[in-house]
């Protein structure tokens, strides 16, 4: 136990949000050709480095880069993803059978 007037003792709780707490992204447009590194980042829930990684090694996640800046082409990285997406279980096909 704590003493009185040590650490957090009778003090009140900050109001610090909480850093877990994921935030609202801005909605990307529906009529928008290219985003940034960090707007994609957000869409594909991966970090900037890692599309970054994965471009680098060849995967077609779109990533344009012109000078200094980088930007994902929107349709090719929705193909991408949806590429990676697993398909469902076609009905009766599991082992539990």
């Amino acid at each position: 136990m704590l003493p009185v007037g040590f650490g957090f003792a009778g003090r009140e709780a900050a109001q610090v949000p909480s850093p877990h707490v994921p935030h609202a992204a801005p909605a990307i447009p529906a009529d928008a050709l290219t985003i940034d590194q960090h707007a994609a980042a957000r869409l594909t829930s991966l970090s900037a480095k890692t599309l970054g990684r994965l471009a680098d090694e060849g995967a077609a996640v779109g990533r344009i880069k012109i000078g200094r800046r980088v930007l994902y082409h929107v349709p090719t990285l929705s193909a991408w993803l949806a590429r990676k997406a697993e398909p469902a279980p076609a009905p009766g096909s599991g082992s539990d059978s």
